[in-house]
């Protein structure tokens, strides 16, 4: 017989190639682990028989399907509104304010979310208690012309919307002190007020994308 390697003329019985080496004998090939054990490993792959208006053409396999889906629902979720102002005031009375101080870290929390693509940044209301703290005020102050007017410009720019802005709430909180605190009030009201809006705005935005 001839080596189906390298064409020389080799003994019948011989298991290997003495010219090139190249293996002749199946027994040895399979001791070996040349050639597979299982000649069923050797056929062809069975072509795809699926019909061609039933196969999948986009582009995602179908058992990673289910994970797409998992993934497109942990979009972008809706935020609260309808915040109450009275159940605030009464409930930080009767705390002595620190409910009133988580409300706000809440509410910034949600305009933070809301307004991410504007490039501003409003500071954590808890920074904020401790901050004014030290500026004897002047940071709270800051704090609420700083929210007031990033509400107000993007309301008005993306849905049209006017609401109270910055130096409204900024003065109003001034005041409250000769006016025992009751125009700090007015503030916080208005101040709920617009975050209202912007929630209500925002959530109605995902209802429509949604559709």
């Amino acid at each position: 017989m001839f080596c189906i390697c390298c064409g020389q003329k080799i003994n019948d019985n011989a298991q290997a190639c003495p010219y090139c080496g190249m293996i002749v004998s199946k027994t040895l090939a399979k001791r070996m682990g040349v050639v597979p054990q299982n000649p069923a490993e050797n056929k062809p792959a069975e072509t795809d028989k699926t019909p061609a208006n039933e196969q999948n053409t986009t582009g995602i396999s179908y058992y990673e399907e289910p994970l797409y889906e998992n993934i497109r629902r942990t979009g972008p979720t809706t935020v609260q509104e309808k915040r109450n102002f009275v159940r605030f005031l009464l409930f930080s009375i009767f705390t002595l304010g620190i409910y009133g101080i988580v409300y706000k870290y809440q509410m910034t929390e949600d305009v933070n979310k809301i307004c991410a693509d504007d490039g501003k940044d409003t500071p954590n209301y808890l920074v904020t208690v401790v901050l004014s703290i030290f500026t004897f005020g002047a940071f709270g102050l800051y704090w609420h012309y700083q929210i007031g007017k990033r509400i107000s410009e993007y309301l008005s720019e993306n849905y049209n919307v006017q609401v109270s802005g910055g130096v409204r709430l900024m003065m109003l909180k001034l005041l409250s002190i000769p006016t025992s605190f009751i125009t700090g009030h007015i503030a916080d009201y208005f101040l709920i007020d617009s975050v209202n809006t912007l929630a209500e705005c925002y959530n109605n935005g995902l209802a429509k994308d949604a559709r």
